[in-house]
């Protein structure tokens, strides 16, 4: 594998048409999926990092430019993505090539927010797309393999605040109003400590002043909260039945273990700007690559299920853990999803529950992960680990066949595709 950094969109042209065979244009190369490797020229980005406000909201933005320096331009200009990931140290091309998404009941991950994108296709030539234009829904995402994105036009809303409330849910109360929404909160993030039976939720709303309150709230997936998780896990451990499994007596002593330590999450309000209360995560891509490294961080897998199969997936997962004893390495997490048009979104059908699973790869659990995958027909994050059969994904997208026979129209010498697509039958 070799790395080239062109300079400039001309460089670039010169490049593509130079290499063979396999080209992959790489970002961050933080994703939890192999999405981003390949085993002939990676193509960084960096250079194309040039960002124009054109006025209305619209925002002209290169393929490398990391979010957190967008989000930073927007700032400035009084603007905002409508939604973000917890973690701004991706490339823009990054996180609209996977999909990346934060979790809100009104907006779609920030693939929805393109309206306009360049890129450079496996003939080598530049290729300008628009929403409406017949193709624009198959690019969006395509972790990469539909050609070398290298710019886009955002169309971005006004600027805004948020307060945020943390608290402690049982499981059931937190089941009832995931999909309902009782409060109508805009913005919901949360994790689900199945050994504990609660959820820590994190849950958002607008407003206009933010004088006087804390403004940087905690990662979701905190120390404090792991360490909450680990202990929860202990007492069915010691009954030798699994790690839930025990009966009333473990279920009291796990009670018993885990309500001072809820004592550590009380009750609480945030309120600032949007970046600050929707991405708590701090540290360059190194950082977040040597702290993977660093706490042996079990590969995390996505996957999004409807509004109709979410409440029967988490009840039935739910009852999979206390009886059989089998459950993720971590917490779970838990986030709702806007319905968006992309072709290989996880929400193209309608709005969806985001879980999030972090699982070593001799856990037991595993060997029933995919049958529940397609049993709850529910689609993953290209972003993250796919713990799907590669066989089942092609299914669970009704325009995979459009998708590839574009993407083959684009690039029909398969310049752009990796193992990671040609896994699932990409060519």
């Amino acid at each position: 594998m070799q790395t080239r950094s062109p300079t400039g969109q001309v460089d670039l042209l010169q490049l593509v048409a130079s290499q063979r065979p396999e080209l992959r244009a790489v970002g961050s190369r933080t994703s939890k999926s192999p999405c981003f490797k390949t085993e002939g020229c990676e193509i960084d980005l960096a250079a194309f990092s040039e960002m124009e406000h054109l006025g209305d909201g619209r925002v002209r933005v290169g393929a490398g430019v990391i979010l957190d320096d967008l989000l930073t331009y927007l700032a400035l200009h009084k603007l905002a993505l409508p939604n973000i990931g917890e973690w701004a140290g991706q490339t823009i091309a990054g996180v609209i090539s996977t999909g990346t998404h934060g979790g809100s009941y009104e907006h779609a991950s920030v693939c929805a927010a393109v309206t306009k994108l360049s890129l450079i296709d496996g003939m080598g030539e530049l290729r300008i797309f628009e929403r409406g234009d017949p193709g624009f829904d198959l690019l969006l995402p395509s972790f990469g393999c539909t050609g070398i994105l290298v710019e886009f036009e955002l169309l971005c809303p006004p600027i805004f605040n948020l307060a945020l409330g943390r608290r402690w849910l049982d499981f059931e109360d937190y089941i009832s109003e995931l999909i309902t929404n009782p409060e109508h909160v805009e913005f919901r993030s949360s994790i689900w400590l199945p050994a504990a039976g609660k959820v820590l939720d994190y849950s958002a709303k607008r407003v206009e002043s933010t004088a006087g309150y804390e403004n940087h709230r905690e990662p979701r997936f905190n120390d404090t909260a792991m360490v909450f998780d680990w202990i929860s896990r202990q007492p069915s451990k010691w009954s030798n039945r699994g790690i839930f499994a025990g009966g009333s007596l473990i279920a009291n002593l796990t009670q018993s273990l885990t309500q001072p330590l809820s004592l550590l999450f009380p009750d609480k309000q945030y309120l600032g700007s949007y970046l600050d209360i929707l991405a708590p995560l701090r540290g360059s891509a190194a950082d977040i690559l040597a702290k993977r490294a660093r706490n042996r961080t079990p590969p995390e897998g996505e996957f999004a299920v409807s509004y109709a199969n979410a409440p029967r997936l988490l009840r039935h997962l739910d009852k999979l853990f206390r009886v059989q004893g089998l459950a993720p390495d971590r917490p779970i997490g838990l986030r709702p999803g806007a319905k968006e048009n992309g072709a290989l979104s996880a929400t193209l059908d309608g709005p969806c529950v985001w879980v999030s699973m972090f699982i070593y790869a001799d856990n037991p659990f595993m060997r029933l992960l995919p049958d529940i995958l397609v049993e709850f027909e529910a689609r993953p994050h290209w972003g993250k680990c796919v713990f799907h059969r590669p066989s089942d994904i092609p299914a669970l997208y009704p325009r995979w066949n459009e998708f590839c026979e574009f993407r083959k129209s684009l690039d029909p010498e398969g310049r752009f595709i990796n193992k990671f697509a040609a896994d699932f039958g990409i060519e």
